[in-house]
């Protein structure tokens, strides 16, 4: 008997030792194909606006919840489906108060923005995508007015609408001189419906971001005059803290192909036209 109990035994020992061999090939298999549930995707923070800047960024507050959409949320989740070891999240901050915080290297990770609104401070601790889109920055009038901007003199003892928190390049010392008068608002939509009731002159505006706004408003595009001299050009892309390199290299790939092969044009056609 008792040969007969070590002989089970020593089976016993031997079968074990092969359930666990299979069971640590299956371990390194799924590992290996990048299965396993356990694995984590790395968290990059995403600068939001409050007020949001359409069509690139559309955020709504539903009483609940914060709801982000827009085409550069459609593009980031193109780049997270093709790059799923990434993941982001929304971070809401006014862009003065972001500038503060990046000025440091600090609070995002990422940032949609033009190298011209930067400070050396950011630049500093962010590197730029390749730029993403060519935009200008007009002033916007209605279709009615006689008055049509070619030079930042024609401005003069103008009233204008503006954003706050914006920096307007060459215009700020005319406004702090107040040889400009601006009524500085939150939102674009705000200052749409200001220069649509008369109580401004003028707005500064964009290209690209004020249409979608006014039409958004249920107002004609024909109504109003965009300046054919723009205030000034700029590129927009992404700016990256240099402390993510790998997430800044796939990042920037992944924008040489989606430009390349057209994905970025159909996708901002969808929300222009």
């Amino acid at each position: 008997m008792a040969g007969a109990d070590g002989v089970r035994s020593r089976g016993s020992k031997v079968g074990e030792k092969i359930v666990y061999t299979l069971k640590k090939g299956l371990l390194v298999l799924i590992l290996t194909l990048g299965l396993c549930p356990l694995a984590s995707a790395e968290v990059y923070t995403l600068h939001a606006g409050p007020n949001g800047y359409a069509p690139f960024f559309i955020v709504k507050d539903d009483g609940e919840k914060t709801i982000y959409t827009g085409a550069m949320y459609d593009l980031l989740d193109m780049f997270e489906n093709r790059h799923p070891e990434y993941t982001r999240e929304s971070i809401l901050l006014t862009r003065k108060r972001a500038n503060i915080g990046m000025a440091r290297g600090e609070v995002f990770d990422v940032m949609f923005n033009s190298p011209l609104f930067v400070s050396e401070d950011i630049l500093r601790h962010y590197k730029f995508t390749r730029p993403i889109f060519r935009s200008r920055d007009v002033v916007i009038t209605r279709q009615d007015q006689e008055f049509e901007y070619q030079r930042p003199e024609d401005l003069h003892g103008k009233t204008v609408g503006a954003i706050r928190g914006y920096g307007y390049g060459e215009f700020d010392p005319l406004l702090e001189a107040n040889l400009i008068r601006d009524v500085r608002v939150d939102q674009h939509t705000q200052a749409i419906g200001m220069l649509a009731r008369g109580r401004v002159d003028a707005y500064f505006g964009n290209a690209l971001v004020s249409p979608y706004y006014i039409k958004e408003m249920g107002l004609s595009v024909s109504d109003f005059k965009m300046s054919s001299v723009s205030m000034y050009e700029f590129d927009l892309g992404f700016a990256v803290n240099k402390k993510k390199p790998d997430l800044y290299k796939k990042l920037n790939a992944f924008l040489d192909d989606v430009i390349f092969n057209g994905v970025l044009d159909r996708l901002m056609k969808s929300y222009l036209e």
